[in-house]
């Protein structure tokens, strides 16, 4: 009699089933799709000694924290320009008078030094006695994490140093009314008007004026604005216009370029330079 021949069950190929690639989308990181116009910085913008320096030392402090190394890299070498041209400016007969730029400097470290002083002695009081010297000690911390040897810096070094925290004092309304509260008033004003004379002392927010025509210095210059340009193109590298977010961290990054552009253009025409398109770098994003 014939054996039945048991039917063998199909053997598994390991394989999964093939499925629609790429079903799973994902999500967009930052939203809406934000368009940067990489040709607004193919040319550093039309600077004297003095804002050329100034914009250098703005970029550095507007540079992310996170940055790449390629734009650390940039922004070392813009530095070492920026101290070229600065040397070679000082040396330039349109140097600013340095008595005026001293008397400035003392104005400027006086107006801070006793910001910090008021705001120190309300923080050092007992925290059990007094529960407001906590938030007296996060506003210290916040402006003078690292003291004040910003005040020790080169002038235009230590003017960018007053300017950001100024900016950031600026962008929070609830920091300067406290400020305010534990300091006085009086205080925080004594800055702002110091820190707006020593800019004009020091030539950074002085009207635009002819520039030293000295060689060392007109190379000195183009070799700044050469390295702001590069600068710029390791900005713009880390912006995928995939990711609104890499987008408008690139903007904060370059903002400064396109504030000393404006300010340029305002001081030798008397006119607004033209106000970038919408979605590109230096206008408002939604």
């Amino acid at each position: 009699m014939a054996k039945s021949k048991k039917k063998q069950a199909p053997k598994k190929s390991g394989k999964k089933p093939r499925g629609r690639k790429g079903s799973a989308k994902r999500a967009p990181a930052g939203g809406k799709k934000i368009a940067i116009d990489s040709a607004r910085y193919s040319r550093a913008p039309v600077l004297d000694s003095r804002r050329a320096i100034a914009l250098a030392r703005s970029l550095q402090t507007a540079m992310p924290k996170d940055a790449t190394k390629g734009m650390k890299t940039a922004a070392r070498r813009l530095e070492a320009a920026a101290a070229r041209l600065e040397e070679a400016w000082d040396e330039s007969s349109r140097a600013p008078t340095p008595s005026e730029s001293r008397d400035a400097d003392i104005a400027i470290d006086g107006a801070w030094g006793r910001l910090h002083d008021r705001l120190e002695s309300f923080a050092d009081l007992s925290p059990a006695r007094h529960p407001r010297a906590r938030e007296a000690k996060k506003i210290f911390d916040e402006l003078f994490g690292a003291g004040l040897r910003f005040l020790t810096l080169p002038y235009s070094q230590e003017w960018a140093e007053s300017q950001r925290r100024l900016k950031r004092i600026d962008g929070n309304k609830q920091l300067a009314a406290d400020i305010d509260k534990f300091a006085g008033s009086e205080f925080l004003a004594d800055v702002r008007l110091d820190h707006e004379r020593y800019g004009e002392a020091i030539g950074i927010t002085e009207t635009f004026e002819e520039e030293s025509s000295a060689p060392g210095v007109v190379d000195a210059r183009r070799a700044v604005e050469h390295a702001i340009q590069l600068y710029a193109i390791q900005v713009l590298a880390t912006a995928d216009e995939e990711d609104p977010r890499t987008v408008k961290a690139a903007l904060a990054a370059l903002m400064p370029i396109d504030k000393a552009r404006e300010k340029a253009a305002r001081a030798s025409t008397g006119r607004p330079a033209r106000a970038p398109i919408p979605g590109t770098p230096g206008s408002p994003t939604p």
